[in-house]
């Protein structure tokens, strides 16, 4: 609606005010319904558009944790953002029909406390704090700095901004010294995931410091096979822990010890922020970069193990906090698979979300 079409006798100043409202609300229903949908893909193994029913059963099971008005906020987003956005009329009226009923009288979901980017002051701090802290390892335990759990920790998280892997993607890689290139098995390859069972990051662009930062997480990640929490050994751990130990694999208890790790140290930096850096943090800055640097949308979805652009756009970490540079480079023939939806919209749409 353009301010022409009003009578010069309304005030300008109430058509400049409901133009920025406007603009304002749509801008916070983007950001909401690109957490929401990110929640949802994080959470299931196909993307919304492939399964709509079972995007519905999600929300209305998420409602269900929610009270009445951030329902209703959430909804409106959704609501919105599948008509005006995705021109997808008939799932906007089926999630408007998604009632408060069932919601609860009082919320109790909190701001979720992982932060999606880690700025490079931060990452400075937080890997200081952790080479003190192996420094101290390795002078308490008379054994190598690199045995330190503290260094495993700051070259997991470090290796996840250089190559966008998910931490529990580490367990099935495959690192090729010759070619400089690393072959994992996607997290999310089932139900319709269309750029298949693993993908390909390049790394010849890696500098050298980057390239031995995987190489050695890459080692910590093999060794972990014949190693236990604290060194205790399965056929003496006490019996209370012993199923415990035989249910989860040696990598998802490496993993847990580094998560613990870095959540001790951020919050021992940062006791007052209500989101601080996990392992996670770095494949959300890898996301990061890779828009800040202009990739084409397709080999940002095929590096991230996502079958169609949507997520290049929508998901992760924003452009706005990248670093302008990426060290990785998608395979060809995997990002021609990715499917594109941006592009495919009519004429005259575009994507303006908040990541893009």
């Amino acid at each position: 609606m353009t301010r022409e079409n009003h009578s010069k006798n309304e005030p300008q100043k109430k058509w400049d005010t409901v133009f920025t409202r406007e603009s304002a609300t749509e801008m916070d229903y983007q950001e909401r319904v690109s957490k929401l949908l990110e929640n949802y893909s994080q959470k299931s193994a196909v993307d919304w558009d492939l399964d709509k029913d079972g995007l519905i059963k999600w929300l209305t099971t998420y409602r269900d944790t929610l009270s009445k008005a951030s329902w209703r906020r959430q909804r409106a987003a959704l609501v919105w953002f599948m008509r005006e956005i995705e021109m997808d009329p008939a799932l906007s009226e089926r999630i408007k029909e998604i009632s408060t009923e069932g919601c609860l009288e009082k919320g109790t979901r909190t701001s979720a406390s992982k932060a999606k980017n880690i700025s490079e002051k931060d990452f400075n701090v937080l890997a200081n704090e952790l080479l003190e802290q192996a420094e101290k390892d390795s002078i308490k335990n008379q054994a190598p700095i690199y045995e330190s759990l503290a260094m495993k920790t700051l070259a997991f998280l470090w290796a996840g901004v250089i190559t966008g892997l998910r931490p529990s993607e580490w367990e099935s890689h495959e690192l090729n010294i010759d070619e400089r290139k690393l072959i994992v098995q996607n997290g999310k390859a089932s139900n319709g995931r269309s750029n298949g069972e693993s993908r390909t990051i390049f790394l010849t662009e890696a500098t050298e410091e980057e390239w031995e930062v995987v190489k050695l997480h890459s080692g910590f990640v093999k060794n972990v096979a014949s190693e236990l929490p604290q060194g205790i050994p399965s056929d003496k751990a006490p019996n209370r822990y012993r199923d415990i130990l035989e249910e989860e694999s040696p990598f998802s208890r490496y993993q847990k010890s580094c998560k613990n790790r870095i959540y001790a140290a951020t919050k021992k930096l940062w006791p007052r922020r209500k989101k601080r850096p996990s392992l996670y943090t770095g494949r959300h800055q890898f996301s990061a970069n890779l828009k800040s640097s202009r990739a084409d949308l397709r080999a940002i979805a095929a590096l991230m193990g996502h079958g169609t652009d949507r997520t290049a756009t929508e998901h992760y970490g924003k452009g706005r906090y990248g670093s302008g540079r990426s060290p990785a480079r998608a395979d060809d023939a995997e990002a021609s698979r990715v499917r594109q939806v941006f592009s495919s919209r009519p004429s005259g749409t575009q994507h303006t979300g908040p990541s893009r």
